[in-house]
């Protein structure tokens, strides 16, 4: 295999990666099936007594009043 040949398989390889990782991100896909149930699960911890022991590990989260703003606060303080 010469350079042009690798050259080519990479460039297929990486397209292919693209395509499978915006597809995991859309509507349906499994990142963004995972983040959801993630922040459903949180949503449903901020009304649990648990809750209140989180806020030690998040700060910041026992602010949280919406969906959207979860999501933020998801991101933005990168829970595990």
């Amino acid at each position: 295999m010469d350079g042009a040949d690798e050259s080519l398989l990479i460039r297929r390889r990486a397209k292919e990666f693209g395509e499978t990782a915006r597809q995991a991100v859309e509507e349906g896909g499994s990142s963004y099936n995972n983040l959801t149930a993630l922040i459903d699960y949180l949503k449903r911890l901020r009304n649990s007594d648990a809750f209140f022991g989180l806020s030690t590990l998040a700060p910041g989260l026992e602010d949280v009043k919406s969906e959207e703003s979860l999501s933020k606060s998801v991101v933005t303080i990168g829970l595990p």
